[in-house]
């Protein structure tokens, strides 16, 4: 297999340390992608949702307007949790951070559409659905934007 690698995807090069999260993603997808061919749009959708269903979470990240209380939301499905652990001292506390609202300013200060301008925002993450089998990724380390 290590050597059919680049069949996967070109972005693993056989003798190179990869990471590992990042294999299943492109595993997983190029899964998806090989029985899509073969078989009829609607089946194929039919598989993508039953690797979805076997594999992955359901998040929603709502976005709050500070000044109009527009509310923003989207749900997006994950195949991988990443959960930023560098700071915590256990999975719970973690998740804990992963869904606790976070507030955006400065740099990462929101567009609202109805303000029409750079805005105070609240952004909370909170888990809609769970498949059976959760891969979680934990992320020891921060990017530093410095």
């Amino acid at each position: 297999m290590a050597r059919q690698i680049t069949k996967i995807s070109s972005n693993f090069i056989p003798g190179c340390q990869e990471d590992p999260s990042e294999f299943l993603i492109v595993l997983l997808n190029h899964l998806i992608q090989c029985l899509s061919p073969v078989y009829s749009s609607s089946y194929a959708t039919y598989l993508s949702t039953l690797i979805h269903t076997i594999f992955g979470i359901n998040i929603e990240t709502s976005i709050k307007c500070r000044i109009c209380l527009t509310e923003t939301s989207k749900q997006n499905y994950e195949s991988i949790w990443s959960i930023s652990i560098n700071s915590y001292f256990n999975l719970q506390q973690g998740l804990d951070a992963f869904c606790s609202v976070e507030e955006l300013a400065g740099d990462d200060m929101f567009f609202c559409s109805k303000c029409r301008t750079k805005v105070l925002a609240l952004q909370s993450t909170k888990l809609i659905d769970a498949s059976p089998v959760i891969f979680i990724h934990l992320k020891r380390f921060v990017y530093d934007k410095k």
